[in-house]
């Protein structure tokens, strides 16, 4: 991971990989299976859905 910082053309891979580009890259080419079957953050927001809303 070090080297891919050090390289100024890794770090266009690197961009590619976070989940904030990643996102975006797979709604414009959902050429990319795999980002489909790595599970989003969605899951984490059912869970708190079902908690109780905080009083108010």
């Amino acid at each position: 991971d070090e080297e891919n910082q050090f390289n100024p053309m890794k770090p266009r891979h690197q961009l590619a990989r976070s989940p904030a580009t990643a996102s975006k890259s797979s709604k414009k080419s959902p050429r990319h299976p795999a980002l489909s079957e790595i599970p989003l953050p969605v899951p984490k927001e059912e869970p708190v859905e079902l908690s109780p809303p905080p009083p108010e």
